[in-house]
């Protein structure tokens, strides 16, 4: 029954720290694979990104046992409509919904919905949800149980690749061109000087900060750093992936992985590990090798390496589904926006406007751009 549960709003940072080894522990009896939906790395983020907007991270717990959890942030729509948003951006995705594998999950979300339903604000606007995996169908079954209208729009098929069956075997199911391709670029780097892959996933402490920084500026030499969109190019940034990192790695689950030729790194990735998944979160490569395409060269060391090593379950790519990561054969799963709206007049009122107006209003500028956009080779 939803009275057995007790509901808790985190409304702090300092809150939330307090809450974190129930937090954690949830984390890890949760579906949920990404380390950054930890209590750490998720107050660090709010730190960075939202300190002065309300925070409403709500917690379901029996006795002591956290259930359920769903960290929100204010966050504006349009401008003007004030909604509850999920604490993840481009730069760190640390918001997601925990719920304990093994729980009622009718039961937990339902008394997680109710309690959604009489918060201030009159939209819940999530976006980058994985609306396929069980606890979120679960989630807006729920909404629906409980008379909350629900907008789902995909945005985007991430990839994902298992790590399963033989090496060999995996390598068959790659296009000849592909096959052709990587054989090609990994010989002509090793004519070129010694081709070194490296996967660093036991780090000390004081080593952290010199591999950090010499990956990023592999990511800066890339069209990231012409763009003024790399780490090294946005304002702290540095530090707060550096930040990031430590708390990444005295966890257990940070990855920083090279490619080099003849010691220089050529291409880098950040990457993150747990529960048998690695997350392959920030890759970069340096332009001035991209002949070689040394970040698909990567890749195929890395993939190799996990078949090998027997280590990880599955790589997933984390961003949106790419020819880059296509050619590699991953299965795929869609990131969404959910739109919630509790049944009361605004909200339902705004959910209409956002259905039959914002939304399809934008999707026209949208295809009315790509209309107008010149075609490429």
């Amino acid at each position: 029954m939803a009275s057995d549960y007790q509901i808790r709003d985190l409304t702090s940072v300092e809150q939330l720290r307090s809450a974190a080894e129930g937090w954690n522990d949830l984390w890890l009896r949760s579906e949920a694979t990404s380390p950054l939906l930890r209590a750490q790395p998720l107050a660090q983020w709010i730190e960075q990104f939202t300190p002065t907007r309300a925070l409403f991270a709500v917690v379901v717990s029996q006795g002591d046992r956290p259930l359920a959890a769903l960290p929100l942030t204010e966050k504006r729509v349009g401008r003007i409509v004030k909604a509850a948003g999920m604490t993840a951006n481009a730069w760190s995705p640390c918001g997601d919904l925990l719920l304990d594998s093994q729980c009622d999950a009718g039961g937990v979300l339902t008394a997680l919905v109710n309690h959604l339903g009489n918060l201030n604000w009159p939209l819940l606007w999530l976006d980058a949800i994985p609306v396929a995996m069980n606890r979120w169908r679960q989630f807006i079954a729920a909404c629906g149980s409980a008379g909350l209208s629900v907008d789902c729009h995909e945005k985007c098929q991430v990839g994902r690749i298992p790590i399963s069956g033989s090496w060999e075997d995996y390598q068959k199911s790659w296009s000849k061109n592909h096959r052709k391709k990587i054989r090609k670029n990994i010989e002509r780097l090793q004519q070129a000087g010694r081709l070194d892959f490296e996967r660093h996933t036991d780090l000390a402490a004081a080593d952290i900060e010199l591999l950090l920084h010499e990956g990023f500026e592999v990511e800066h030499n890339s069209w990231k750093g012409e763009q003024g969109s790399s780490v090294l190019a946005s304002p702290g940034m540095f530090g707060y992936y550096l930040e990031q990192a430590r708390q990444l790695a005295e966890a257990g689950h940070l990855e920083l992985q090279f490619l080099r030729l003849d010691d220089r790194p050529i291409a880098f990735e950040y990457g993150l590990c747990a529960k048998g998944v690695y997350h392959s979160f920030n890759v970069g490569y340096d332009a001035e090798f991209a002949q070689y395409s040394p970040g698909q060269v990567l890749m195929h060391e890395q993939l190799r390496d996990s078949y090998a090593s027997g280590d990880v379950t599955d790589v997933d790519c984390m961003g949106p589904a790419s020819d880059a990561v296509s050619r590699w054969k991953p299965k795929h799963y869609p990131l969404a926006r959910l739109v919630v709206a509790p049944s009361r007049l605004l909200s339902r009122t705004l959910m209409t406007l956002y259905k039959y107006g914002w939304r399809r209003l934008r999707n026209r500028g949208q295809q009315g751009a790509m209309d107008a956009a010149p075609l490429s080779a």
